[in-house]
């Protein structure tokens, strides 16, 4: 990645205007080779227990799949509520970096930002994806980046599910996939 992060750093890796809820990010280091991914918790007034939990517990992964193109990943901190879900478009990235990435790298870093103090990184931590996880997610992502229009109906398909479940439901209608470095 080329960038060192510190506890009450501003984050600046990813520009976005989220406000809560999480995202990934294929990463590339400073000399546009691939670095990992990111998953980033965008948390207004993160607590002490959540950044605790988020420290000490292992996290579990489920994917919801449909089709042979579609899929969300699910993460969970342990058997706690901590729970978040994020959509991951591999065409987004024209330079192939995902796809690359996937093949290549299965380092996962992971960060809470808390949105309600000007985006600062309130706890970081790294692992692996896990080998399930990933063989799914290669799947579908290389049936993704052949399909024509596939941004348009992903998000859809996103904002569908977002608007049918809640977060709790979602994690029980997901496929097991590993645990975070396994």
């Amino acid at each position: 990645m080329g960038t060192m992060f510190h506890i009450g750093q501003k984050f600046t890796l990813i520009q976005g205007d989220a406000n809560s809820g999480a995202i990934i990010e294929a990463l590339t280091d400073v000399n546009g080779q691939g670095a990992g991914f990111a998953l980033v918790l965008y948390m207004p007034r993160a607590t002490d227990e959540e950044i605790r939990l988020f420290n000490s517990e292992r996290v579990n992964v489920r994917i919801i799949k449909e089709t042979n193109s579609f899929s969300l990943s699910i993460f969970r901190f342990g058997n706690t509520p901590l729970i978040y879900e994020a959509a991951f478009d591999p065409t987004l990235y024209t330079d192939n970096r995902a796809m690359q990435l996937a093949l290549e790298s299965n380092f996962l870093y992971m960060f809470i930002v808390d949105t309600d103090d000007d985006n600062r990184i309130k706890a970081m931590r790294a692992g692996s994806f896990p080998r399930m996880m990933r063989t799914k997610l290669l799947s579908v992502w290389t049936n993704a980046v052949k399909q024509s229009g596939f941004r348009d109906k992903y998000q859809a398909w996103v904002h569908d599910l977002w608007s049918r479940y809640t977060t709790k439901q979602l994690w029980k209608i997901a496929d097991y996939s590993g645990w975070i470095g396994d």
